[in-house]
C-alpha cells in the first residue's frame, strides 16, 4: 500500500482538487466538479475495497464465507477484507456517497 502522505503529495503536485467526504455526504454538490479531482475516505471507519461493491454480492460472499471468517480473524489470515466487511457492512453507505458523485461527474463530462 502507498502511504497516504505520499499519495496526497503526488495528487497535489499534479494539480488535482480534493473532494471533501463530509461535503459529499451532505449531497451539496457544486455546479461543476474539477476535471481532475480525488476523494479519499479517511479515519478508522473508512470503507475498504469490498465496501465499493454492491451490497447484495458482498452480503452473499460474507454469508458464504461466514463459517471461516472467525477462524481467519483469530489466525490473522486476511480474507480479502470480507472479515472487515462482515463487521462494517458499509456498502450501502459507501454507495450513497459515490453513486450520486459518479453520476454527476459523468453528466458533467459526457455532455453530448
Amino acid at each position: 500500500a502507498v502511504p497516504l502522505a505520499r499519495a496526497l503529495q503526488a495528487l497535489q503536485a499534479l494539480n488535482f482538487s480534493r473532494l471533501d467526504q463530509d461535503y459529499l455526504k451532505a449531497k451539496k454538490y457544486q455546479s461543476t466538479f474539477p476535471k481532475r479531482s480525488y476523494l479519499i475516505f479517511e479515519g478508522e471507519n473508512a470503507p475498504n475495497h469490498i465496501s465499493f461493491l454492491a451490497e447484495g454480492p458482498c452480503d452473499s460472499m460474507v454469508q458464504f464465507l461466514s463459517p471461516l471468517l472467525p477462524l481467519a480473524r483469530f489466525l490473522g489470515i486476511p480474507v480479502l477484507d470480507f472479515d472487515k466487511y462482515q463487521i462494517s457492512k458499509d456498502s450501502r453507505q459507501t454507495g450513497e456517497i459515490l453513486l450520486p458523485l459518479v453520476t454527476e461527474y459523468l453528466k458533467q463530462t459526457m455532455k453530448v
